[in-house]
């Protein structure tokens, strides 16, 4: 704090839709998200799906506030994304809009 090492602080109200900080902490947050997918991609754990040969596949994209998961149409990939997409919820206190999700196979 003003260049000096503070001590840790709880916050204590959340942030609030058309706070300024919302957007910068929101990308922040969901980069996280990114990164796990990302690297449960490379332990082959959530391959995802290939777009174009030569490339490396695909489990997620991402854009604005939206979050597309990919993968194949099985029972273990399917439980694998809700593992990772709890810990991220239960970590950042999220909540998945179900009005607005679907799940195609």
């Amino acid at each position: 704090m003003n260049g000096q090492a503070a001590e840790f602080f709880k916050g204590e109200r959340g942030l609030r839709q058309g706070y300024p900080l919302s957007p910068s902490l929101y990308i922040l947050m969901v980069d996280c998200l990114s990164r796990k997918l990302e690297e449960e991609r490379r332990k082959g754990n959530l391959e995802g799906i290939k777009i174009v040969r030569g490339l490396k596949s695909l489990n997620h994209s991402q854009f604005l506030d939206d979050t597309l998961l990919l993968g194949g149409a099985s029972s273990i990939i399917a439980t694998r994304f809700k593992v990772v997409m709890g810990s991220f919820l239960e970590a950042t206190r999220g909540r998945i809009n179900k009005y607005m999700s679907k799940i195609y196979s």
